[in-house]
């Protein structure tokens, strides 16, 4: 039995909920999120710091000056073994950077040091040299 207005196909569709009408706002799920990487994203390996080369470069520098070689040999040897442990290590790269350094200024007190030693040197055989008492005839 066809009722008027129905057609063959069933009740028209109301307010969208089936069939030609309009379709519902939100008629598909909403859309998964993507997938969790399988691995933690990790940062690339990092290379030797500014400050790792730095040292390096100040304290073979300073182990030219010839006033502060034991430090300046265990500042250089300490940034060497700095340089190669960066990329795995990079704590332990950064404490044997801060030794470093540390070295490196035990080398410069030593060159002060010695500087004021020579001035002083200086200045005691200038003060002798210009006395009227102090003869060499």
């Amino acid at each position: 039995m066809v009722h008027e207005g129905w057609g063959h196909f069933g009740r028209p569709a109301q307010h969208g909920t089936g069939g030609w009408g309009v379709p519902p706002l939100h008629s598909h799920p909403a859309p998964f999120p993507p997938p969790a990487p399988m691995y933690p994203h990790q940062a690339p390996p990092s290379g030797p710091s500014t400050s790792t080369i730095l040292s390096l470069v100040c304290n073979a520098l300073a182990l030219c000056t010839c006033y502060g070689t034991v430090p300046a040999t265990v500042g250089t040897v300490l940034s060497i073994i700095a340089l190669v442990q960066a990329a795995d290590h990079p704590d332990t790269a950064r404490k044997l950077t801060i030794g470093s350094w540390i070295s490196f200024g035990v080398s410069v007190a030593f060159l002060v040091l010695t500087l004021l030693l020579y001035v002083l040197y200086g200045a005691v055989l200038f003060s002798l040299t210009t006395d009227p008492a102090y003869s060499t005839y």
